[in-house]
């Protein structure tokens, strides 16, 4: 008997007086159909529930367009009892919500993946209720990862969440951020559609393979991707008991025959080399070397192809591998030819968030003043224990490593091993197990001290369970009794461990920069090879007198950008020549006009560049910027919370007695003379109209509470972007970029320790 839903629609193709005869037994009959095998179409939403009157429905996959249905049930909860009864014994289960807003409208499954479907990333968090930042608490992916799926629960605040895993990486994330894709349409390769409506048509599962070279290395490579699998190796040499063959892994540790992981080839967990080294290490690799390998992968245009030294000459300063900083490098800028490095001469991608890379990348003076500044500076809180990007001292996986909180790709640190293997082979394994690396095991607080005794000083602890960090990792240089010698995770001077940067002005001679650890905590994976450098060869470790450098003498400003967005820079006078970078409206230059007066000539981070005259006028600066006041981009800062109007026209008619200054609110209301300033007011000098930015307030509602700090750390965390006005207001110490200190400076001025003037 049809059920009473299929009548009522039967019923109403009758009613359809134009519907022509054969259209409607056509119909009826492929209604008949799916009553009799009680089936439903991935893409025929209206259908999606006929056979049931609650939300909730448990079904076989049968293919990426047919469902066949199982149960019918009011609540979650009842439907997710009867799937794990049922899937023991049924495979392909899946559960089904009406309201579930992908076409497929599958909540639960049994396996497959969780492809991340929102842009321009998503965060996953170690709690279920989805909150916590610091160190292992979260990490981010970016759009079209592929998440191995472990189930779906409800939230201590009745939320449904996703259990989800990758890299390394365990924890949950928000259904809204993903879609779910069952084993069976991965094993079929079919077409299925993500929740932004991005068609994939087929997928395979990401896979390790094990094979061997010309020369009889047997060496390890990882098939990884959405609709076309991308080969990232060889990245290491394969363990002894992993044999030539294809296998899975979530962690790239841990190896198994199945896609469940069910079946693990062995107890033995393999670490690769170069992606769990600690970065304060150094390399055996001569800069010369690095620019051969360059040449001998057709990358003569490396901005650094001839200045590779630096690599070498910043780790003997800094104590930071060179080579693994040179495979960073590679990765991060396509060998030194990326946009932001030519632009910029930026070649780690620092500051580059994901949805707008060139306008949040930092600009350099030079190759080796982006180097130094990595090596000596961006690189020294990610191993940091007490910095809130720490998790492990190598560029390790999403699980422990620089890659949880440096890069939203997460095969960022197995690519940045791939490129230090390549050269490390290319001569001959110089570098490879030159240190003996040891697993720490992941204990809380585990002590590494002064010297090699029981009741020596302990310079600093090894954290693990207690902040949720795994597979933590020492260099080791030698066996000292029943302590192994590692290098220090920091600089260590006149024994005491340097925990911050100095601004760059220390040096740190990684040889002697050791600390010690009880051999019961530590596996030790292989036999190494270091030797300390003679005497002299490194330098002291010490710290170095903070300098200002002399300010620089330039010609005062006199034009300014009048566009509507940013005016590109060319190389050369022409719409033809390469765009080297970007100046924001109502950014002020120094500039020579061409002959023609078609162009304006500039100097762009050393070079020369060109700019239409068409976006520029003439500017001088009593026609715009205030005494004591700052001009970012369109974005006038500089003022506190207890600015007035009246203030700031006081000072405007210092200098230009005939000045006038309106400001409005955001909304358009004028303001009075007597009220304080926001951030998002629009002010109007002389004619020009700026947008207001006081600094930490970031709301714009004239103060500075947790809401700001929320939204800054939001910022550092990639979670939501600031830009315009509210990203100058959040730029608390005025340094062109917002990060860490800024929220800790925000903070403190919360907690009254020091307020932001």
């Amino acid at each position: 008997m049809l059920h009473n839903d299929y009548k009522v629609y039967i019923n109403r193709l009758f009613k359809m007086k134009k519907l022509k005869h054969s259209v409607f037994l056509s119909t009826l009959f492929v209604f008949m159909l799916l009553t009799l095998f009680n089936r439903v179409d991935i893409n025929a939403i209206e259908t999606a529930s006929v056979n049931c009157e609650f939300d909730y429905t448990v079904e076989v996959v049968l293919t990426n367009t047919t469902f066949e249905q199982k149960g019918c049930f009011k609540t979650f909860d009842e439907a997710k009892a009867f799937f794990n009864a049922e899937k023991a014994k049924t495979e392909n289960l899946v559960i089904r919500d009406k309201k579930e807003t992908t076409r497929s409208k599958i909540i639960d499954m049994d396996y497959g993946y969780a492809v991340i479907s929102t842009y321009p990333l998503s965060n996953i968090y170690r709690s279920s209720s989805l909150t916590g930042t610091d160190n292992a608490q979260a990490t981010y992916v970016s759009q079209y990862s592929k998440l191995y799926y472990h189930g779906s629960e409800l939230n201590s605040h009745g939320n449904l969440v996703y259990k989800v895993s990758i890299s390394g990486f365990t924890g949950y994330i928000a259904p809204s951020q993903v879609t779910l894709v069952p084993w069976k349409l991965v094993q079929d390769k079919a077409q299925f559609i993500l929740r932004d409506n991005t068609i994939i048509y087929s997928t395979e599962p990401d896979v390790y393979v094990v094979k061997s070279d010309s020369s009889g290395n047997r060496e390890m490579f990882y098939y990884s991707g959405l609709s076309a699998s991308s080969l990232i190796g060889p990245y290491g040499l394969a363990p002894s008991w992993l044999l030539d063959g294809e296998y899975y892994s979530n962690d790239g540790i841990n190896f198994y025959y199945d896609f469940q992981m069910t079946n693990k080839v062995s107890s033995y967990k393999y670490y690769n080399y170069f992606q769990y080294l600690p970065l304060r290490t150094r390399s055996n690799i001569t800069g010369a070397q690095f620019d051969e390998y360059l040449k001998s992968v057709g990358r003569t245009n490396s901005i650094y192809y001839g200045q590779s030294e630096e690599f070498i000459n910043n780790q003997n300063k800094y104590g930071v591998n060179g080579l693994l900083v040179f495979a960073l490098a590679n990765h991060e800028s396509a060998f030194g030819t990326s946009a932001i490095a030519l632009a910029k001469n930026n070649i780690f991608g620092w500051g580059a968030i994901d949805s707008d890379p060139m306008g949040g990348a930092d600009t350099f003076t030079s190759v080796e003043h982006s180097i130094r500044e990595h090596m000596a500076r961006n690189l020294f809180g990610y191993s940091n224990i007490e910095d809130w990007r720490f998790t492990s001292p190598a560029y390790g996986i999403k699980g422990s490593g620089f890659n949880t909180k440096y890069a939203s790709d997460p095969n960022w640190g197995v690519k940045i091993a791939a490129h230090a293997y390549r050269v490390d082979k290319m001569f001959g394994f110089k570098d490879y197990n030159y240190y003996g690396l040891g697993v720490v095991d992941d204990l809380s607080n585990i002590n590494v001290r002064a010297q090699g005794t029981i009741g020596s000083k302990v310079h600093y602890m090894i954290p693990g369970e207690n902040l949720g960090l795994i597979n933590q990792t020492i260099a080791v240089t030698r066996s000292v009794g029943e302590y192994y010698e590692s290098t220090s995770w920091y600089p260590i001077i006149n024994g005491s461990i340097l925990d911050h940067t100095n601004q760059g002005f220390y040096l740190n001679n990684v040889d002697t920069s050791l600390g010690y650890v009880h051999k019961d905590y530590v596996s030790l994976l292989n036999t190494g090879k270091w030797q300390a450098l003679p005497k002299g060869v490194l330098p002291t470790s010490q710290l170095l007198e903070i300098t200002t450098p002399p300010p620089v003498e330039s010609n005062p400003h006199n034009y300014i950008v009048a566009a509507d967005g940013n005016l590109n820079i060319r190389s050369i006078p022409s719409t033809s020549g390469v765009i080297i970078g970007q100046l924001a409206d109502h950014t002020t230059f120094y500039g020579v006009a061409e002959p023609d007066g078609k162009w304006i000539k500039l100097n762009h981070n050393g070079r020369d560049g060109y700019v239409s005259a068409d976006y520029v006028k003439p500017y001088t600066s009593s026609t715009e910027t205030l005494t004591g006041y700052e001009l970012v981009s369109n974005s006038l800062t500089g003022m506190n919370l207890t600015t007035t109007i009246a203030s700031i026209e006081e000072k405007a008619k210092s200098t230009n007695s005939s000045a006038t200054v309106t400001v409005t609110k955001s909304d358009g209301t004028a303001k009075a003379k007597t009220e304080y300033v926001v951030t998002g007011d629009k002010i109007t000098i002389n004619g020009s109209t700026y947008t207001i930015a006081v600094k930490g307030d970031i709301s714009g509602d004239g103060r500075i509470n947790s809401s700001d700090y929320v939204t800054t750390a939001n910022h550092v965390l990639r979670k939501k972007i600031l830009t315009g006005h509210q990203l100058v207001a959040a730029d608390i110490n005025g340094d062109g970029r917002v990060n860490s200190s800024d929220y800790v400076a925000l903070a403190n001025h919360i907690l009254n320790k020091k307020k932001i003037h």
